[in-house]
């Protein structure tokens, strides 16, 4: 066997290697039994990640080798001389047969190189020019870059098509003597009102009316006879003078609870009546038919309700009250009240919510026996 190497050296080197095999045919042996069929080998594959698989087994060798880089072109070599014809020799006695040598074992397949690396990647070519925009002229037709093309943008109007004939006129339907419809003189036996329906049943009867107005003032009769002088009545007595009046000046502020709160007074007046030491509760002493009233004016709208109450009930027709938030709350009525009945101006219907009485109007609760 003979060995021997080269190289092309640059900077990319790629050595070679050689071998060379020198067999000397011997006499030809006796012909050797043929060996059993060996086992088939397992084939090898290429996996997703680019190895060679055997088995399923990664062998860790890439399918693909590295592509080399070209290696620089050697110089010619200067042809060497010829030289000259040797003289023939003598035939040699043939030799025996040697015996047919073994088939060798083939050898493993050659891991293939890496795949080489990708090339760079080219310049962009320069952008075109922009395309000339068509628009339509004055003229209607179409312009490319100023220039008249000649084509009309819209196509001509078509011509307008004939008149079609005018129909005949329709018939007008009427109603007959006998209360159908009747068209261009036909009875189309369709009456033209519906039939009467049932009569329905008799409504409820409805409220009597009102009374009606008095007549008139009968004429005067004869004047009769004077009669006797009666008895001296007693002296009249002033019930005006049975009076309260209580006045909350300077304004405050207060918590108003949902069961009500009693408003105490600062400047009361009392005549036949008595008032606790907070000023918001008073006692009635002389029963008799009062008026009774008050107001109360808040800083703010508020939906609060206020009223009289007597003996901790609410005296009727004393609550005032609205729908919308109020700032200011006026009230008057009449009452018939009982000696010893207790009076309080009340603030109610709040979540002690606090509410702040006006400073400059005062607030006040005040009542006059009427008889």
């Amino acid at each position: 066997m003979l060995f021997y190497e080269d190289c092309n050296c640059c900077c990319n080197c790629v050595q070679r290697k050689y071998y060379v095999t020198q067999i000397v045919k011997g006499a030809t042996g006796a012909t050797g039994q043929v060996g059993a069929t060996g086992q088939a080998g397992a084939t090898p594959r290429i996996g997703v990640n680019g190895n060679w698989f055997i088995e399923g087994v990664d062998t860790g060798l890439p399918s693909q080798g590295v592509t080399g880089a070209t290696g620089n072109t050697g110089s010619t070599g200067v042809t060497g001389a010829t030289g000259s014809t040797g003289a023939t020799g003598e035939k040699g006695a043939t030799g025996a047969t040697g015996a047919t040598g073994s088939t060798g074992a083939t050898g493993n397949t050659g891991a293939t190189g890496a795949t080489g690396a990708t090339g760079a990647t080219g310049e962009v070519g320069a952008t075109g020019q922009a395309g000339a925009t068509p628009r339509i002229g004055v003229n209607g037709n179409w312009f490319i870059e100023g220039v008249d093309t000649g084509l009309p943008s819209q196509g001509t109007t078509g011509a307008t098509g004939s008149t079609g004939a005018s129909g005949e006129n329709g018939y007008t339907p009427t109603v007959g003597e006998n209360g159908n419809w009747y068209i261009n003189g036909v009875d189309t036996l369709l009456p033209a009102r519906g039939e009467q329906g049932e009569t329905g049943a008799t409504g409820v009867t409805g409220a009597t009316g009102s009374t009606g107005a008095t007549g008139s003032t009968g004429a005067t009769g004869a004047t009769g006879a004077t009669g006797a002088t009666g008895q001296d009545g007693q002296d009249a007595t002033n019930f005006t003078t049975t009076n309260l009046s209580a006045v909350r000046s300077g304004g405050m502020t207060m918590n108003v609870q949902r069961n009500g709160t009693a408003l105490p007074m600062n400047e009361i007046h009392l005549n036949n009546f008595t008032a606790n030491e907070k000023g918001d509760t008073f006692s009635v002493k002389e029963t008799g038919v009062y008026l009774v009233g008050y107001h109360i004016k808040t800083c703010e709208l508020t939906n609060m309700k206020v009223r009289i109450a007597r003996n901790n009930t609410a005296l009727s027709n004393s609550v005032c009250s609205s729908t919308m938030p109020l700032c200011d709350y006026n009230l008057s009525t009449i009452a018939q009240l009982n000696a010893g009945d207790t009076l309080q101006l009340q603030l109610y219907d709040l979540d002690n919510e606090k509410i702040s009485l006006h400073d400059e109007m005062s607030s006040n609760f005040w009542l006059v026996r009427l008889f």
